[in-house]
């Protein structure tokens, strides 16, 4: 089975395991004179804005905007072409549909556009078209939030219908304060301004105290065991209520308490306990949990003049009642 364009579903010679060997256009396979057409269709409007790796292009039929990296090719989410090939199973009755689904004053403003009279109607490539406009303004509307304003954003699948991939070059908005461009798909917050107040991102909470700890655990069944992590001191006391004895706790700014946790995980990976029953509630699936012959020094982890260790105010100071 070979490969088929994307628009206009010519067999391209080359089989559906191989890698590349034809152009792609807005992620799709395509033939050369469709490649070409859309080439035409779209025009660069930003190249690299603010030094992001993205441009924004604008589409020459309909001024619609689209994102896509550097060095690839895209097309207009909306705009098909005399190439495009689509089966009569995909548009049969779509002109019907849409006119269901729009209200009397939306009707005749489509009609207005369109220079419609009032018994005529558009046919169902023009509102294969118009659904296309639906189902980008859908995702769009996804990542509108106040005080930022969408450039343009990346719809895998389109004009030809969304695939539902969350892969894509990106959702590209201007963040109102400071004016820069920005990809919202996976951004919590504006990367240039000040944190938020109350933000929980771990950019905002990078200098916060946090605390890696060590902790001990006598097993009925595995032995000696032991459980690193990191939080804060209620984190800590839940392990000491369930029957653990602090080893160790270290104070330091959050992002290097978490990076420290992130190397300890990779270097005992290989040894950890995993769920076992007789754990106390607060380890968890046992996924930071070690034998405990197994060396952790947690302070060659956060050797750091900013890191302090705070051990003693974990050591219980009265003996415990019988």
């Amino acid at each position: 089975m070979n490969k088929q364009c994307a628009n206009c579903g010519v067999d391209l010679g080359v089989p559906t395991g191989v890698s590349g060997r034809v152009p792609a256009v807005a992620w799709m396979n395509s033939c050369h004179p469709c490649a070409e057409i859309a080439r035409q269709m779209m025009e660069l409007e930003q190249d690299r804005p603010d030094g992001k790796p993205i441009q924004i292009w604008r589409c020459r039929l309909c001024a619609g905007r689209r994102a896509c990296r550097p060095g690839w090719r895209t097309r207009c989410h909306i705009c098909l072409d005399e190439r495009t090939t689509l089966t009569d199973a995909v548009l049969d009755g779509l002109a019907d549909e849409l006119r269901a689904q729009l209200d009397p004053e939306q009707i005749a403003d489509l009609r207005e556009v369109f220079q419609l009279s009032p018994s005529d109607w558009i046919d169902d490539v023009q509102a294969f078209e118009l659904f296309s406009v639906l189902d980008l303004d859908e995702e769009l509307l996804l990542f509108e939030r106040p005080g930022w304003t969408i450039v343009a954003g990346d719809l895998i699948g389109m004009p030809w219908g969304p695939t539902g991939d969350a892969e894509s070059h990106g959702i590209w908005s201007r963040h109102d304060a400071c004016g820069v461009l920005q990809n919202v798909r996976r951004l919590p917050e504006c990367a240039t301004c000040e944190p938020e107040p109350g933000s929980r991102t771990h950019r905002a909470r990078a200098n916060r105290p946090q605390l890696l700890y060590l902790v001990s655990f006598n097993h009925p069944e595995l032995g000696p065991l032991l459980k690193y992590g990191h939080g804060d001191r209620a984190r800590v006391m839940s392990h000491l209520a369930g029957g653990a004895e602090i080893v160790c706790a270290i104070q330091a700014p959050h992002q290097h308490v978490v990076a420290a946790e992130r190397n300890l995980r990779r270097t005992h990976n290989a040894v950890q306990v995993g769920p076992a029953a007789g754990l106390p509630l607060s380890f968890g699936r046992g996924s930071e949990v070690v034998p405990g012959h197994v060396g952790i020094a947690l302070m060659n982890e956060l050797a750091r003049k900013d890191a302090v260790v705070v051990t003693s105010t974990f050591r219980r100071r009265h003996p415990r009642r019988r």
